[in-house]
């Protein structure tokens, strides 16, 4: 970026639980928490729990990425605009987000099937997610921000008990 964007540098951190989304936008010049915001898991409308999402889930590409949309574009995305809307900023200034979540969540999150977390031996794809794009995730922030998701630990020890873990 051209000049001193310290100003506008925001980062967002959620919490995707199965039935509530949890997120706080952070001042990354102050480290201070400038506005919070939840909302339900849209995905409810398709599956109540996480063993019928991973069902869910595995009925093919396309009911995954539905499953996705609800989570990012339905739930994740009106909550960033609902936490910019109240910190009187754009969500453009967000050029960094953390997200943590089960397994499960975390691989829908990402478009990455979880059915294999619902078979034995319970093993996901991936431990350890890659940095993301907001872009390719159609996330509410800066087309070049960057996104981290905590690393879980196996198929039902996730990366919400990881930071739960770190914090304590």
């Amino acid at each position: 970026e051209s000049g001193d964007s310290t100003e506008k540098n925001l980062a967002a951190a959620i919490d995707i639980g199965t039935t509530t989304v949890a997120a706080v936008l952070v001042d990354m010049k102050t480290g201070g928490v400038i506005a919070r915001a939840s909302a339900p898991n849209r995905q409810i409308s398709v599956a109540d729990d996480v063993t019928s999402r991973i069902s869910a889930a595995s009925a093919g590409p396309e009911k995954l990425k539905e499953l996705q949309a609800l989570v990012v574009e339905s739930t994740i995305n009106p909550i960033i605009h609902e936490m910019c809307s109240k910190a009187c900023r754009k969500s453009s200034e967000i050029g960094r987000m953390t997200v943590s979540g089960n397994t499960v969540m975390c691989h829908i999150f990402l478009g990455l099937s979880p059915e294999s977390i619902g078979v034995l031996p319970f093993k996901p794809l991936v431990n350890f997610y890659p940095e993301t794009a907001a872009k390719e995730l159609k996330l509410a922030m800066h087309p070049s921000g960057k996104v981290d998701i905590i690393p879980s630990i196996s198929g039902y020890l996730g990366g919400d008990a990881v930071a739960g873990i770190y914090v304590s």
